[in-house]
């Protein structure tokens, strides 16, 4: 199965949260192949900037965050879609979401209007915790 993995769910999993951990891990663990629009590198290096400029985190913990972030995308496949449709208000998720729909994937996201999004379009889309317990 290809799955398409939001990147809410990347950066709940670099923050500590065990449910997206084992979604991610699920994923790779079950030899799925995870596709993800080339739009997730640019939101991710987005995050580790914002969190330097705020100082919330230690340095140690930053490097890991952003660690985490290569090795998710070092792991999966990068592809952009053919079409961008519009499927969500936040136009940002409709990369993931038109990829999931171009793929034939499963959609994996913690935001719920872009699940609801995702649903209302056809698309095969769950959170973290319905995928761990599907």
């Amino acid at each position: 199965m290809k799955i398409v993995i939001d990147t809410n769910v990347v950066i709940s999993a670099a923050l500590g949260s065990n449910t997206c951990k084992h979604a991610i891990l699920r994923a790779f663990n079950e030899e799925h192949e995870i596709v993800e629009p080339k739009i997730i590198s640019l939101e991710l290096e987005r995050f580790v900037e914002k969190i330097k400029e705020k100082g919330n985190f230690p340095k140690e913990k930053i490097d890991d965050i952003d660690n985490f972030f290569k090795v998710f995308i070092a792991l999966v496949k990068i592809c952009e879609p053919k079409e961008i449709m519009s499927i969500s208000l936040d136009k940002p998720d409709n990369f993931f979401l038109s990829l999931a729909a171009e793929k034939s994937a499963l959609f994996i996201s913690g935001d719920k209007l872009a699940l609801k999004s995702g649903k209302s379009a056809g698309i095969f889309a769950m959170s973290p915790k319905e995928w761990e317990n599907f």
